[in-house]
């Protein structure tokens, strides 16, 4: 008899338990399933947010080279260029080139070479990295004898900078693989350059 009492006993126990727990896991169930939605909504979000921001204007800079030299040889040249920081380690971009080269001395003659070309830079580290750069240009390159035509250059070397943000200056030893002889410059070359950042957002 006794038996038979503690076994309904517990039989209203187990009903009044579980009656009080359905409700909590009804609730529980419900939290979870708005957590659930509200972590796909944010994922949604930052997707839409990642895509929105795919370009990015502060990684964008421009840059380049500028040389004078006056006197018995005059020489200008003005190479722009813009680049892209495709992640923190790699940069890449375009540059446009012209140089005017003029020997006063006996017989004087002149000459001006105009291209462009693109390059690519990887820094392994902050303050160096690796460079590689195609560049074709057009030129008269034997005054006289044949009329204009282009040159394609391929400079590889690498080269030291000084970060500041997206901006640097920095320093490079290149080398010419392309060393034909009408080839216009002479191994190793040393460039100076900088990047400038077009905003600081």
């Amino acid at each position: 008899m006794n038996i038979l009492k503690m076994k309904n006993s517990f039989r209203h126990i187990s009903l009044l338990t579980l009656i009080c727990i359905i409700p909590y896991i009804g609730v529980s169930q419900i939290k979870m399933i708005e957590n659930s939605n509200r972590v796909k909504l944010n994922s949604k979000k930052v997707e839409i947010i990642e895509r929105a921001e795919g370009f990015n204007l502060s990684k964008l800079y421009l840059g380049g080279n500028l040389g004078l030299l006056f006197g018995s040889y005059t020489y200008i040249e003005v190479s722009p260029s813009i680049g892209y920081w495709f992640t923190e380690r790699f940069t890449g971009g375009a540059n446009l080139s012209y140089r005017y080269f003029e020997d006063r001395n006996e017989p004087r003659w002149s000459t001006n070479t105009y291209g462009g070309g693109i390059f690519g830079r990887f820094f392994p580290v902050d303050y160096a990295f690796a460079h590689v750069e195609f560049e074709s240009l057009n030129g008269d390159w034997v005054p006289g004898f044949r009329p204009r035509y282009w040159i394609n250059s391929i400079f590889i070397g690498g080269g030291y900078a000084q970060r500041f943000g997206n901006g640097f200056s920095a320093i490079m030893l290149l080398y010419n693989i392309n060393n034909s002889v009408f080839n216009p410059y002479r191994n190793p070359i040393i460039r100076v350059t900088v990047g400038i950042p077009l905003s600081n957002k």
